[in-house]
């Protein structure tokens, strides 16, 4: 399969996805009061951390043995989907409990919503199976649009019938999350697993990595901590309104960020496999060549959004419409980070999780003491610094560590 064509399709499935992205968010801010979306945010932020946290890294260790090792796939498949199951329902549980014991806002709609948290996990972990198997259009698709999309459906038939009720879209999240899982399970088992020889796999061992497993489980949780605290933070000191502001700003400015995960879908199983036959240069030029597009879609997409959002933001009207400043920022932030992603995807399939893991946490607590020592005194301009200077910095300290300790990245 030619990389470049690769690339162009799950781009365009991206992109798709990044249009629902964008579309839940102005759909459902067309039919819900400011402080009704700014709960929302909320309690969204709460379920897609603990979704996120319960693959506990499970989607990139299936990615890289499948890639590299195919003659277990079926064997790592089901171990990993079953320890993503029982990981999401012991969260949920947690949640459920935390958020109705603490939070004011916590209802029925609260609760129905998160029973998504463990179907979001396993589809989640079924698209590092569908990237290793070339298949990386369908699995953008679900890492990035499939929620986003059910909410896009939701928020349009609230429009037709004139409904605002938040339980109506937890009802629509948990559901279509469910079916979304059964038939990703069964197109995986038909289009990869259904490849291999079964029996053989059955019949040989696997070995799992425990120390590479529990390096990528940190991973997951530092990373998506970092990319939705903020919400979290800023419920402490601002209303719900500039909540939902801040909310629809990062949306617009967050379809930068789609090319990494059409970049990730075709490299990082590339990555794996070269790594696994020694293919040092190849390793570095597949390297380069995912830096240089994620920079170049990067600029293009920054570009498009500072033409395009004011517009949007003007449409929606006050509050959203005097936030110009907040999308400059939020846009600026994201595009110069997107050229780095690369770097992790590089140090995760290569055996160096932990390398970018330990990068990962010192820059989370960086952001940590900068959205609590900032944004009570600057507000969603703190958040959005936070959020920029950490992203930014754990990459830099991934490739300063790597290009230091492995020859991976020095040309011989």
């Amino acid at each position: 399969m030619i990389w470049q064509n690769s690339v162009m399709r799950a781009f365009a499935v991206r992109s798709i996805g990044a249009t629902a992205s964008l579309g839940y968010g102005l759909l459902l801010a067309n039919v819900l009061t400011p402080d009704a979306m700014g709960k929302f945010t909320i309690a969204l932020s709460v379920a897609i951390i603990a979704s996120t946290i319960s693959k506990f890294g499970l989607d990139a260790y299936l990615m890289r043995n499948a890639a590299s090792r195919p003659q277990e796939s079926y064997r790592v498949t089901v171990y990993c989907l079953s320890l993503a199951g029982f990981i999401g329902s012991l969260v949920w549980g947690g949640c459920t409990w935390a958020g109705l014991e603490f939070y004011e806002s916590a209802n029925t709609a609260f609760v129905v919503l998160l029973l998504g948290i463990p179907f979001l996990a396993m589809i989640y972990v079924l698209t590092g199976l569908l990237k290793s198997g070339n298949l990386p259009a369908t699995a953008v698709f679900l890492e990035t649009g499939c929620w986003q999309t059910l909410l896009c459906l939701c928020a349009i038939v609230m429009q037709l019938f004139g409904y605002d009720s938040l339980l109506l879209v937890a009802i629509c999240f948990s559901t279509g999350l469910a079916l979304i899982f059964v038939i990703s399970f069964f197109l995986s088992w038909h289009h990869v697993l259904g490849r291999k020889n079964l029996n053989q796999e059955v019949r040989s061992g696997m070995t799992c990595d425990y120390g590479e497993l529990t390096a990528m489980a940190g991973l997951t949780a530092s990373s998506v901590i970092m990319r939705w605290s903020d919400a979290i933070w800023l419920a402490w000191w601002l209303d719900s309104q500039e909540i939902a502001v801040y909310m629809i700003c990062t949306r617009l400015a967050g379809g930068i960020s789609f090319i990494d995960n059409a970049v990730n879908a075709i490299a990082a199983p590339r990555f794996a496999r070269f790594f696994a036959s020694g293919k040092t240069s190849t390793l570095r030029r597949e390297l380069r060549r995912a830096c240089t597009i994620s920079g170049i879609w990067g600029t293009v997409g920054a570009i498009m959004v500072m033409l395009i959002g004011p517009f949007i933001l003007h449409g929606l009207g006050s509050p959203y419409s005097e936030a110009s400043e907040i999308l400059l920022f939020a846009t600026l932030a994201i595009a110069i980070q997107v050229a780095w992603v690369p770097i992790g995807h590089f140090a995760t399939m290569t055996g160096r999780a932990s390398v970018h893991f330990k990068s990962t946490a010192i820059a989370l607590v960086v952001q940590q003491l900068a959205f609590l020592l900032f944004i009570p005194h600057f507000g969603v301009m703190a958040a959005l610094f936070g959020f920029a200077l950490s992203r930014i910095l754990s990459f830099m300290i991934t490739f300063g560590v790597l290009r230091h300790r492995s020859a991976l990245l020095i040309d011989q």
